[in-house]
């Protein structure tokens, strides 16, 4: 498949180094302007009104939409998916909201905006695989597939901690809000 996309091994082989070695690292201060937004600003803003579960699934899905102008553009995924672009749209919301669950627990659990900037620079990072799937002049490799196939594969496995995370937070009862001192929502921590 490398061979018929033109894709060369040491391509391949520098490409993955980037991605696990020094893409995370150089994405990470890109990445902190977003995550003081998101995860500095806006989830605990929502935190404050709602449990975590639709916190989570609205900053994914305010997260997704921001992404709309790159999308139109043909940014994350291309042009050429059957869809376009309405199907790389909603792939972005469910990835945002999927992802950024991820990120607001790494938040959450550290109590610092770092751990999930560095994650979402890994996430960018990473992202630059999807070039392994596309052909020429940015077109899709692999038609009827959107070209970057791993957040088909991530969105379940964070949906899966969402539904972990909420069910612990509130007692096993998934989507609960939490009451505690006097019955009033527990305020999340100041994350800047």
């Amino acid at each position: 498949m490398m061979e018929q996309a033109g894709i060369s091994r040491s391509t391949v082989v520098s490409l993955l180094l980037g991605v696990l070695v020094y893409g995370p690292v150089i994405n990470l201060f890109f990445a902190i302007g977003e995550e003081i937004g998101w995860r500095g600003f806006l989830y605990p803003a929502l935190r404050q009104r709602m449990s975590t579960l639709p916190a989570c699934l609205l900053v994914g899905a305010i997260w997704g939409l921001w992404h709309t102008p790159i999308n139109l553009m043909g940014h994350n995924y291309g042009t050429s998916y059957p869809g376009f672009p309405w199907l790389g749209i909603l792939g972005m919301c469910l990835f945002t909201t999927s992802a950024g669950t991820f990120l607001a627990w790494l938040s959450e659990r550290s109590g610092s905006l770092w751990p999930a900037a560095l994650a979402h620079g890994t996430i960018n990072a990473a992202a630059q695989v999807a070039l392994l799937f596309r052909g020429r002049k940015g077109q899709c490799a692999r038609p009827g597939v959107l070209p970057s196939p791993a957040y088909w594969r991530g969105c379940p496995c964070w949906s899966c901690r969402l539904s972990f995370w909420c069910g612990r937070e509130a007692g096993g009862k998934a989507g609960k809000i939490v009451k505690a001192r006097g019955g009033t929502d527990v305020p999340p921590r100041a994350l800047v």
